[in-house]
């Protein structure tokens, strides 16, 4: 007997009756980072056969109780089926929690995945600043500056190893001879985990200091006259200034920076700062002037002793000289001591005359005693007084 068989048979699939997750999304995944396993949906007809032959269709991806979060795929949350699958990429979500998510197409019950879980996306900070390498004491700050790769703003702060630095927000002023270490933190927020610490390390070495007069050297010392001098150095430390040798003879200076004009002659003041363990010595800054001829006075009285003539000499460099007559022995003469001015200008010489009346009493006449008459040719330039008595 010969057996014979049959014809071969096709079977095509029916028409899609459900939804099914075939790939579920990765189980534990960051905010805002692409699953590792991306979810992919399959349409299956009545017998749980892939329903290949069902005409492109468009299935879409949403969160079940998704509150604040958002769910993304590229290049959407909508994918048109190939031969009755979805495969869908790129899909993250942005919120921490715990989710599944839901697949729907028109005319389908929806499909739900299995639960997965978003935690915090992990960052890092990159320094965008090079740290400096020739930072000194006192010398040109420094501006820093990092990314956080969340994008998220980046504070700045001090090592509690670090020294001779001191930060202001971003910006680093050197102040010391020391190992500067900035640290750069990005705090995190609900979705963020903290970033770790990283630090930029430099060194600051000894700064160069500089000097300067902030005192004008005077324009008409004479003798018998005095000066205040005054400098600072660009470190803040103290500065020191003193008379050199050559210029003993014409000027002296004391410990509060007062100058005396002793003789004619030309007056040079050193200042300098020897430095210490953070700055280095600075260059020997100097300031000098000419010290001119003093004031010299002498009074002759005139009739009835209400008129008093006055003459004396005194530098070319003093300019106006004003005679004041004093009923104290002040030099300066104080507030409330005058009993008269007059003023003369020397232009040409330097000899001065002037008569001036000496008004001490309502006749006009000077009360008998002993009265001081001071010359002055600038706010520092006083003449020695000379005592004249009225009988």
């Amino acid at each position: 007997t010969t057996a014979t068989g049959s014809a071969p048979t096709t079977v095509t699939p029916a028409a899609a009756a459900s939804l099914v997750f075939t790939r579920d999304p990765s189980e534990t995944t960051a905010t805002a980072t692409a699953f590792v396993r991306q979810p992919t949906v399959t349409l299956l007809d009545a017998y749980g056969n892939v329903a290949s032959g069902d005409a492109a269709s468009t299935v879409t991806l949403a969160l079940s109780k998704a509150g604040s979060a958002t769910l993304s795929c590229t290049p959407s949350t909508s994918k048109a089926t190939s031969g009755g699958v979805a495969a869908f990429s790129g899909c993250a979500v942005d919120k921490k929690g715990t989710y599944t998510l839901t697949a729907a197409r028109a005319g389908l019950t929806s499909a739900t995945s299995a639960g997965f879980t978003i935690v915090k996306r992990p960052q890092t900070i990159t320094f965008t600043s090079t740290a400096p390498t020739t930072a000194t004491a006192g010398g040109p700050a420094y501006v820093v500056t990092a990314t956080a790769s969340s994008g998220q703003p980046v504070s700045f702060s001090l090592a509690s190893a670090s020294t001779g630095c001191v930060l202001s927000g971003s910006t680093v002023s050197f102040t010391a001879v020391g190992t500067c270490i900035v640290q750069a933190d990005q705090p995190g927020n609900d979705d963020l985990e903290p970033a770790p610490t990283v630090t930029q390390s430099f060194a600051v070495a000894r700064g160069v200091q500089r000097i300067t007069f902030t005192s004008t050297a005077p324009a008409n010392a004479a003798v018998g006259g005095s000066s205040i001098a005054a400098a600072t150095a660009s470190s803040s430390l103290p500065v020191t200034l003193s008379v050199p040798a050559a210029s003993a003879s014409f000027c002296r200076i004391d410990a509060n920076g007062t100058v005396t004009f002793v003789a004619v002659g030309t007056c040079t003041l050193n200042a300098n700062q020897a430095g210490d363990a953070s700055f280095s010595a600075a260059d020997l800054v100097q300031q000098s002037f000419s010290v001119g001829a003093g004031l010299k006075i002498t009074a002759t009285a005139g009739a009835g002793g209400g008129r008093y003539t006055f003459s004396g000499t005194g530098s070319t460099l003093l300019g106006t000289v004003t005679i004041n007559v004093c009923s104290a022995n002040i030099i300066p003469c104080p507030t409330g001591k005058f009993i008269d001015t007059a003023s003369r200008v020397t232009t040409t010489g330097a000899t001065f005359n002037t008569a001036i009346p000496v008004v001490g009493t309502p006749t006009g006449v000077l009360a008998s005693g002993t009265y001081y008459a001071q010359a002055t040719a600038s706010a520092t330039s006083f003449s020695p007084p000379f005592a004249f008595t009225v009988p």
